[in-house]
């Protein structure tokens, strides 16, 4: 399958990169009846974008798809170019893999066509809560294709955030990270009682003033457990779950 992208593309994808990926998804296609593939091209007949999933992910997805975390923090190409996953949790609470994609850039138009194709790819089933990062174009993605769906920030993102964001923090206080955690884990049965520990986190690290932190907050309908308890999504599928190496601190080298 190969859709049209009408917009001057200016960067030439890497052949040794994506050669290796087209000929991988071509055999696949050609040994897996079910297997699924889409490639979006520009009006030179470049790629952008490239998604694919197979029967096994189509299976899970018919399973486990309610709720699906979308993460593009990993990089597999030289060029920076981002290669995102979309993930779920399974009955065991394992980690499974709904497809995959490799993508062009991180413009809600590109997140468009991902979210177009990996619905087609699912026989139009939509997730009824799907979780990212903070990033502004997938939430205008997301408003587009999915706005039925419930959509959540992903905790464990909203963590290594914290890293970059508060970094003098965390390494000048070594309970931070505890009370960060406790202020997000421990309150969520009153939306008053969060807000009076977020109110005191802020007070005793001397944070009232932070920008990130306050864009956070403006934003906590879609991460505090508060709205997750009053049934906007299944505590058994809070975040943390999808980031790797989360055990132990939220931060590289923490101790929580």
């Amino acid at each position: 399958m190969k859709n049209k992208l009408y917009s001057k593309r200016t960067l030439k994808i890497n052949q040794a990169d994506t050669g290796g990926v087209l000929e991988y998804l071509e055999k696949k296609t050609s040994n897996e009846e079910k297997f699924f593939y889409s490639i979006q091209v520009d009006d030179d007949d470049l790629i952008t974008n490239i998604f694919w999933t197979d029967s096994k992910m189509i299976a899970d997805y018919e399973v486990y798809g309610d709720v699906v975390c979308f993460d593009t923090t990993y990089r597999k190409l030289n060029d920076g170019r981002p290669f995102g996953l979309l993930v779920g949790v399974n009955n065991h609470k394992k980690t499974i893999i709904f497809g995959a994609a490799l993508l062009y850039d991180e413009t809600a138009e590109s997140f468009v066509w991902l979210f177009n194709t990996f619905l087609a790819a699912m026989s139009g089933k939509k997730p009824q809560t799907i979780l990212t990062d903070e990033d502004a174009a997938m939430a205008k993605a997301i408003k587009i294709v999915l706005p039925e769906s419930h959509h959540r920030i992903c905790v464990w993102h909203m963590n290594q955030n914290a890293c970059n964001h508060l970094s003098g923090v965390v390494e000048e206080n070594k309970k931070f990270n505890t009370d960060f955690q406790r202020c997000i884990y421990d309150q969520e049965e009153e939306e008053e009682d969060f807000i009076n520990a977020w109110n005191n986190l802020l007070e005793k690290y001397n944070l009232q003033e932070n920008e990130w932190l306050e864009r956070l907050f403006n934003k906590n309908e879609k991460w505090a457990l508060h709205y997750y308890r009053i049934g906007l999504c299944s505590r058994s599928f809070i975040p943390v779950t999808f980031g790797p190496g989360t055990k132990g601190g939220f931060c590289p080298g923490s101790k929580g």
